[in-house]
């Protein structure tokens, strides 16, 4: 004999026939939402669509912008799987994002060696640089504050000075008053003067010329005498002479003349001749 569940069921419950549809009626009242609690309580989550992507992390530069999901497309049950359970992809992305370039301030590179002294002596000056390139300013960066080159003092020593000499001094007076003199002048070696090692100066220091070219006066000069000549008597006292000239030098260019005798004579044959002397011997006798 084939027995109902539902008889089954108020047998085993002790309920009876009459009491039955009720109980169903309780029961279903009870277990339907129940049903439903435990089924929705089991339903797994599911990603809703993407926010708008946020804002960005830097307001220049390469920064992070962010935007999200939920879990809530349905929303996961107590008893259900989360979207992160069920491997579904992450709940955030991120993405690079930049607005504008950040401004870039300048730099000042290392200041470059000393360059060559400007001078080899004497107060020289050496120069060294630098660039406002490490990095260079841009968009609207500042530039670098501060001095792009430097000077040092380099070979103070004092310079060699080579010698120099003066003008030349007036001529000084002539050593002869006539016939070719010689007279001089000197410079000196101070114009200026050498210093620190410097060349002494090349050339004469002192210069002549001649001077009072015109001849001398010559006054003239007697020769020395010459022989007496002969007797121009050859008895009875004569006279012989002799003579010497203006000529030792003989005068010239304005020289004076001789002073004194150009001939000279002297008493000859003083001694009586024959004749006169036979005349006078009778006048002794008488």
């Amino acid at each position: 004999m084939h027995v109902k569940p539902s008889r089954m069921f108020a047998r085993k419950m002790g309920v009876s026939k009459s009491h039955l549809p009720m109980v169903v009626a309780a029961v279903c009242v009870i277990v339907i939402p129940l049903y439903f609690m435990v089924r929705k309580a089991a339903i797994n989550g599911g990603y809703a669509g993407w926010s708008d992507w946020g804002p960005c992390s830097v307001e220049c530069g390469e920064g992070k912008h962010v935007r999200t999901r939920n879990c809530s497309d349905p929303k996961p049950g107590y008893l259900g799987k989360t979207c992160l359970e069920q491997n579904l992809g992450p709940w955030k992305e991120e993405e690079n994002c930049k607005l504008k370039e950040c401004p870039i301030d300048g730099g000042f590179t290392e200041w470059t060696p000393f360059g060559d002294c400007d001078k080899t002596c004497g107060d020289g000056v050496k120069k060294r640089t630098r660039s406002c390139t490490n990095p260079p300013p841009q968009y609207n960066g500042k530039v670098c504050e501060g001095a792009t080159e430097e000077t040092q003092a380099c070979n103070i020593k004092p310079c060699p000075v080579d010698g120099g000499f003066s003008n030349w001094g007036a001529f000084g007076e002539c050593d002869k008053t006539c016939g070719t003199g010689v007279r001089k002048r000197s410079r000196t070696c101070t114009n200026p003067a050498p210093a620190n090692e410097g060349k002494a100066c090349e050339g004469p220091s002192e210069e002549e010329e001649k001077c009072n070219t015109q001849p001398c006066p010559v006054d003239g000069g007697f020769t020395e005498w010459g022989q007496f000549e002969a007797c121009d008597k050859t008895c009875g006292g004569g006279v012989q002479r002799r003579k010497r000239t203006c000529t030792n030098p003989a005068p010239a260019n304005g020289g004076k003349n001789c002073e004194g005798p150009l001939e000279e004579t002297q008493a000859c044959n003083t001694n009586p001749c024959p004749a006169a002397a036979k005349e006078a011997e009778p006048a002794k006798k008488s």
